[in-house]
């Protein structure tokens, strides 16, 4: 059967035979829709519709998918547990957002069958297959506002070339351990078009979800939201329905279909009436029995994040998790696919249902929101349900954190092994989430999650969103927190010197980036000092974007043993060296000391950032004329009324060395 019925258009004789030339193609077809606004949630770069390095959607087609605003699908599908072959429609309602569209666009892999297009229920209307895009061509232009309602139905198998974040968007595959036949989806992070025909845009949550699979009686089928119904078709099929009610973005919708057994339970999360239905889809008692121990953490861990976090985002809907044979899970919304079921990877999907699921990154860039958060939450889970373990929970996470030569703000969303980089995405952006709470303490970083979820639950987020609502609960200016530990690469490398003498603890920290020239960091270090008296007492030095570091601190108690980071708050390396007199320390200093003055040119004051506290610091005018001389301390701001234009900044040591640099004043 031909894909187009009639006669081609002039309009849709033109789409076909430039269908390459795409900027001639925008010029002519994007006068339907030139002038409508994005979205207002976040902007999904256009390299982001791409799996690999095979580009998934033309220039045209972004453009064309930006013209609507999902609000519905309903999927009505036929599937087994046996094969990956589909055939059924997926319905689509829109809010067109372009001033005039006549051309409707939507992704499918070419491996599908495109058999028509149904247009307002009952109007069948011509399309154009290119790649992986479906042009539904409108009989006539949807204004601003008008809903378009498209039904697509279609047939087929997905392509079996492992392009999503774990194996294929669509697959089939018996569990060797347990026998057990599953098909799955996993769409993340561009495979959702390899089994339903979509829009593939992180900032264009569906706002409602109908999920209908017609299957063989001995299978149960786990999918997204409330389950409504389970109607015979026939003698020998069946039909799920799946009802999701909160919005839900493209690639966390899914289904599972086996002969699964079905584990009910419940959580009753504090300060709230109402129970959290827990439902587990699993192969077999056998399956139940292995995992059991941990899967029972599920209610408990549901309850622990509730008060973290707040209230369970999808409370009306369910929890749970359906099995399927891959070495790992997937955060579908309120139901997880999962393979293996060790407590941190129940803890760390649960923990997606609030990060990554209720609020999304925003763009694929931004993608450690998602992983990065719900990495901390598997230390959250095991600091309140099994303390003590969690300490070493961290160490791994830094210490495979500790391999990532790049940032964690990913800069080439088309590598799909680089978004999901376990070392960056997962463990280091985990470690700086621990790092976050360090630097701002438990009440602002509970109080700030909290308030994040809240404004953005149910949409996208950037990290820029994220950074605002920590400052907010802190008071603090985390600018250089985020610019070093989220857009910088790599970790900080200390050579620690100390000594006591005569009543005061001195410390030299001089620091190196152990990956990357590119970024020193400020983050403040805890020591822990250990005394001859058997106490100990803990010091918070704060750091500064210079290589050395000088601490003095009057001590009454004899320090014997000195500890940096002693709680490994902070991802970082260091080498400690004792002294046996001050004089080591000193000479250090003064053979290579350097300072930072900032900003450079300064309209009204400037800070000086020296390396240690016996510097002292005169300013001259070219002319040889002193405008301001002070023994300076670790930091100093210096009002600049009087520096104009070009002046000469000079540091000595007590010992006569100095330093010189030139400084543009106001």
């Amino acid at each position: 059967m031909s894909a187009i019925e009639n006669p081609l258009p002039e309009r849709v004789d033109f789409l076909f035979n430039s269908m390459k030339k795409s900027i001639i193609l925008f010029f002519l077809i994007g006068l339907t829709f030139a002038g409508f606004g994005q979205h207002p949630c976040s902007v999904v770069k256009q390299k982001g519709f791409r799996l690999g390095k095979k580009a998934l959607a033309t220039s045209t087609t972004v453009r064309l998918l930006k013209a609507y605003d999902v609000k519905y699908h309903e999927l009505n599908l036929h599937s087994e547990d046996t094969n990956t072959y589909l055939e059924g429609s997926v319905r689509t309602l829109a809010a067109i957002q372009a001033e005039q569209l006549d051309t409707f666009a939507m992704e499918l892999h070419s491996n599908l069958v495109v058999d028509s297009v149904i247009q307002n229920k009952n109007q069948r209307i011509s399309f154009i297959r290119n790649a992986h895009a479906i042009y539904c061509l409108l009989p006539s232009q949807l204004k601003k506002g008008n809903l378009a309602d498209l039904r697509v139905f279609y047939h087929g198998t997905p392509p079996s070339d492992a392009s999503a974040a774990i194996g294929n968007g669509f697959s089939s595959e018996k569990s060797p351990t347990y026998g057990t036949q599953v098909t799955w989806s996993l769409s993340q992070p561009y495979a959702a078009l390899e089994w339903w025909p979509c829009k593939q845009a992180l900032d264009d949550k569906i706002d409602s979800l109908d999920i209908k699979i017609t299957t063989s009686k001995r299978n149960k089928v786990g999918s997204n939201g409330k389950l409504i119904s389970v109607i015979a078709v026939d003698d020998s099929s069946h039909q799920y329905h799946w009802k999701s009610s909160y919005p839900i973005d493209y690639y966390l919708v899914s289904i599972a279909i086996a002969p699964y057994i079905e584990v009910v339970d419940y959580a009753h999360p504090a300060g709230s009436s109402d129970s959290v239905l827990i439902l587990h889809y699993l192969y077999n008692q056998k399956a139940y029995a292995n995992n059991k121990a941990n899967i029972d953490f599920t209610a408990q861990l549901l309850e622990v994040f509730s008060e973290k976090f707040g209230p369970y985002p999808f409370m009306k809907e369910k929890y749970g998790h359906s099995m399927a044979p891959f070495s790992g899970g997937m955060e579908h919304q309120t139901m997880t696919t999962q393979g293996v079921f060790p407590f941190d990877i129940i803890a760390h999907e649960l923990g997606h249902q609030w990060f990554g699921d209720h609020v999304t990154c925003g763009s694929w860039s931004d993608l450690w929101l998602n992983e990065g958060l719900a990495s901390y939450t598997e230390y959250i889970a095991l600091e309140a349900l099994k303390p003590g373990q969690e300490k070493q929970a961290l160490a791994d996470m830094q210490a495979y954190g500790s391999s990532g030569e790049e940032s964690i703000f990913i800069t080439d969303t088309s590598s799909v092994p680089r978004l999901f980089s376990s070392s960056l995405t997962y463990n280091k952006a985990g470690a700086v989430v621990h790092m976050l709470r360090y630097i701002v303490g438990d009440s602002a970083f509970f109080a700030g999650c909290k308030s994040y979820l809240k404004e953005f639950g149910g949409s996208t987020a950037l990290t820029t969103d994220f950074k605002k609502h920590f400052e907010k609960s802190s008071g603090k200016n985390l600018n250089a927190f985020f610019d070093e530990w989220i857009y910088g690469a790599g970790y900080p490398s200390y050579k620690v010197d100390w000594n006591y003498e005569n009543g005061n603890l001195h410390i030299l920290s001089t620091q190196e980036n152990a990956k990357s020239k590119s970024t020193l960091f400020t983050t403040p270090i805890q020591y822990r000092a250990y005394f001859a008296s058997g106490d100990s007492s803990d010091i918070r030095v704060d750091g500064a974007k210079r290589n050395q570091i000088y601490f003095k601190g009057n001590v009454a108690d004899s320090v014997v043993k000195l500890l940096p980071n002693p709680e490994k708050a902070v991802l970082m390396e260091y080498t400690l060296f004792k002294n046996n007199g001050l004089t080591g320390i000193q000479s250090k200093v003064e053979a290579a000391f350097d300072f930072n003055m900032y900003p450079n040119p300064a309209s009204n004051q400037v800070r000086v950032e020296l390396p240690n506290n016996y510097f002292e610091i005169r300013i001259y005018s070219l002319e040889g004329r002193l405008l301001f001389e002070e023994t300076a301390f670790a930091e100093k701001t210096i009002q600049l009324e009087k520096m104009k234009g070009l002046v000469l900044v000079e540091l000595k040591t007590p010992k006569g060395k100095s330093t010189k640099k030139l400084f543009i004043g106001n």
